[in-house]
């Protein structure tokens, strides 16, 4: 799905980052995915395992400088529902999240708060994804 993909952004490590896209292609995109396209660090601070399983599904977390990524993707073609906690974040938080909209090429996004307390529940369709940006 076109979350997966974004996922795949701060999932994948490279010297030199790159995402494969035609201009056509990017003219539908929402303005609030380029946005996170352009802020993506070319580097990661720290790097932190939240939850996964191999061929399953995995998230991870990333910093870079005082700001936390998270991504997520699920490997099968079933629906999962998470309950991931982020013991880096000690504080309560709010963040940007980008999920899979209501089909596999479209998007959703909103702002969460997160509270170290309550683990955050994501549901992650089949062979989706998600991404999420702490705010600072």
């Amino acid at each position: 799905s076109n979350a997966f993909e974004l996922a795949l952004s701060v999932l994948f490590c490279s010297g030199i980052q790159h995402f494969a896209e035609t201009p056509k292609g990017m003219k539908i995109v929402p303005d609030y995915v380029k946005n996170f396209l352009k802020e993506i660090p070319n580097y990661w601070d720290d790097t932190k395992f939240v939850d996964g399983f191999p061929g399953k599904f995995v998230v991870i977390a990333r910093r870079s400088g005082d700001t936390w990524y998270v991504a997520g993707i699920n490997g099968e073609n079933v629906e999962k529902s998470l309950k991931c906690k982020f013991p880096f974040t000690k504080e309560t938080k709010s963040a940007g999240l980008i999920t899979d909209g209501k089909d596999n090429r479209s998007f959703n996004t909103r702002k969460i708060i997160y509270t170290p307390n309550n683990p955050l529940a994501i549901n992650l369709k089949g062979n989706g994804g998600f991404v999420l940006k702490f705010d600072n």
